[in-house]
């Protein structure tokens, strides 16, 4: 049997996506994907389905590379020209008043705000994005940047990191989960607000302990991040297998057991899915902490592992957005590497970076 080649070049919508694959008959295929960056649920779990007919993916957003390989779909990055050879820019040819241009112009155009990230966190992310994408000189870099809307994008998600896993430092869940079962109970309502969520392995790790605790069905979980291709990720909830594994372990560290961590998802063969007794809870959302105002008044407040990336005026500016958006008693939990000194704000357990707003 001949193996058909589609080739999605111009598809702007997922309900075209979803149309092609509606058309797909029983033949063998292999799929060229040019455009589409992010695939919601539907599409994954349409593709799964076809998986016997669609013999490998060639893919030129290396995102969507990654994903559709990390949930056992055979996808192979789509070579081009320009991608074969090497950038002959180094992040060292960067001064520090040209990156603080930079980063001005692109505030100006994106309206995307970078400048108080710590600089040598972005020369970093800077040297990282250089290395896998060729460019002539730093003008070119920094020209197509700001030209070219693509080019942008790709830069925005290398500049993001999205570090995440489900019940990150376990014993941070543990102790967490027993300070709110004894004071959340009684409340009639739980509203939680995981800010940098990421691909969503926290919330929904939130959203397991307080099933746990029976208090599930009368909490709110707003999870938000500010971009928006790891957020369609967490919206999909779908993890490898390898994945799982880890999540798995971290969640035996918390005190779970198997029978129980797998109650909360559906499993796919080379994936899983976090099934819809969470994902009703839990609204996420696009949102710039950097920018963004007070959302709501929230009981448990998590924020790890974002603020280290920014110099003393942008942490100081979100701590105190934080301590705001506490009611009082609400509980906020910072990262292992980061801190806060408020007058209201007190240290429940220091070491695992867990706080409390007290009345003032």
């Amino acid at each position: 049997m001949l193996m058909k080649k589609i080739i999605i070049n111009s598809l702007r919508d997922y309900k075209e996506v979803e149309k092609f694959l509606g058309e797909l008959g029983s033949e063998e295929y292999e799929v060229v994907i040019k455009t589409i960056t992010l695939l919601p649920l539907e599409i994954i779990k349409k593709l799964f389905a076809l998986k016997e007919h669609i013999v490998k993916f060639h893919v030129e957003d290396k995102q969507l590379t990654y994903y559709l390989k990390s949930l056992g779909f055979c996808a192979l990055n789509l070579p081009n020209e320009r991608a074969k050879r090497t950038s002959k820019v180094a992040v060292a040819a960067f001064s520090r008043e040209e990156l603080a241009l930079f980063l001005d112009d692109i505030s100006q155009k994106y309206h995307r705000d970078f400048r108080h990230y710590r600089q040598e966190y972005l020369l970093r992310r800077i040297g990282y994005f250089l290395s896998r994408n060729p460019f002539e000189s730093l003008d070119d870099f920094k020209h197509k940047v700001l030209s070219q809307r693509k080019v942008f994008e790709k830069f925005f998600l290398d500049i993001s990191i999205n570090v995440t896993t489900f019940f990150r430092d376990p014993m941070v869940f543990k102790v967490l989960k027993k300070h709110l079962k004894e004071e959340f109970q009684t409340l009639r309502e739980i509203n939680i607000w995981c800010a940098g969520c990421s691909s969503g392995e926290e919330p929904y790790s939130v959203a397991i302990m307080l099933d746990e605790l029976g208090i599930l069905e009368k909490s709110h979980i707003y999870s938000t991040d500010i971009n928006s291709a790891v957020l369609q990720k967490a919206k999909n909830g779908a993890y490898s297998k390898e994945k799982y594994q880890e999540f798995l372990e971290n969640y035996r560290l918390y005190g779970g057991t198997k029978n129980r961590f797998d109650s909360y998802f559906e499993d796919y063969g080379d994936f899983v899915i976090v099934n819809n007794k969470l994902k009703k809870h839990i609204l996420f959302m696009e949102h710039n902490l950097l920018t963004t105002t007070v959302l709501d008044k929230f009981n448990i407040l998590f924020c790890r592992n974002v603020i280290i990336y920014f110099d003393s005026y942008l942490r100081e500016k979100i701590l105190t957005l934080l301590e705001k958006s506490l009611q009082n008693d609400a509980f906020l939990i910072l990262g292992e590497s980061e801190s806060i000194q408020k007058e209201h704000i007190i240290a429940v357990d220091k070491r695992k970076k867990i706080y409390k707003k007290v009345r003032g």
